[in-house]
């Protein structure tokens, strides 16, 4: 039994060794032209667009949660349930004090450059 084992295994390797001695091509230079086209390289970005139409559902029992990043008071939801609703739409506007404080301080120190400007 290792007597055919060990012709079996100078057989296959007689054959890979035999069977893997192929000459490479040999390279062959031309005066030719071959034809080049080539093209200015230009940076910009690439972008996949998907126009779809249909109805978005949530999950079974998921919600949307619209936080205020502090305690503020609700000024207006002008979308109802089951409304369209698309990129950019106000889904929730919120009445913040800290930031009508900040809107009213922004507003008095316009007023005053104004006047120094005025006066100038």
């Amino acid at each position: 039994m290792t007597f055919i084992r060990t012709a079996a295994f100078v057989t296959c390797t007689a054959l890979a060794v035999t069977s893997c001695s192929h000459d490479a091509p040999d390279e062959v230079e031309s005066e030719a032209p071959v034809p080049v086209m080539t093209a200015t390289a230009e940076t910009g970005s690439i972008t996949g667009v998907s126009r779809v139409t249909g109805v978005v559902v949530p999950a079974p029992g998921a919600d949307l949660v619209v936080v205020a990043p502090e305690s503020s008071r609700i000024l207006e939801i002008p979308k109802a349930e089951g409304d369209a609703v698309r990129r950019g739409d106000l889904l929730v506007r919120f009445e913040i004090p800290s930031a009508t404080g900040e809107v009213g301080k922004q507003q008095a120190e316009i007023g005053r450059s104004e006047a120094r400007l005025t006066n100038a």
